[in-house]
């Protein structure tokens, strides 16, 4: 336990004072999307590189566009939209879902496990396709 909490302290200082280190990690998009059709664009981008990195069998640099397209869904929710109420909630969690098939995706990269990869992007893109029908094209 003490392990972990100085493990913990050390990578938060690491990170504070090392913006070299900090600057490898996920990121939201900078300046964020403030448009749903420019957000859907982003994700769009994302996932398009993301595919081109898997069929070139680029598993362990799949990080970047992996949370790029979480990083844009999670700003959906938030912008002006004609949506009813219950389909924002609906979008609302789906942010969680997306960040937890980007990141299992993502770790399966990482540990080149070519068979995960294809399963969490297959759930990846019917969650998006999922979302992507309340917005005009």
């Amino acid at each position: 336990m003490r392990f972990a909490i100085g493990a913990g302290a050390v990578l938060t200082i690491l990170i504070a004072h090392n913006p070299v280190i900090a600057a490898g990690w996920p990121k939201s998009p900078s300046p964020a999307p403030t448009t749903t059709a420019a957000t859907w664009a982003l994700i769009d981008q994302n996932l398009a590189r993301l595919e081109s990195l898997i069929k070139a069998g680029k598993l362990d640099d799949l990080g970047s566009s992996a949370y790029g397209i979480a990083n844009a869904f999670k700003l959906l929710p938030g912008q002006p939209s004609s949506l009813p109420a219950d389909k924002l909630a609906e979008i609302r969690r789906d942010v969680n879902i997306v960040g937890g098939e980007v990141s299992k995706l993502d770790k399966a990269g990482e540990h080149g496990d070519a068979r995960v990869v294809q399963s969490e992007l297959t759930a990846l893109k019917a969650t998006l396709a999922g979302v992507r029908r309340y917005y005009p094209r």
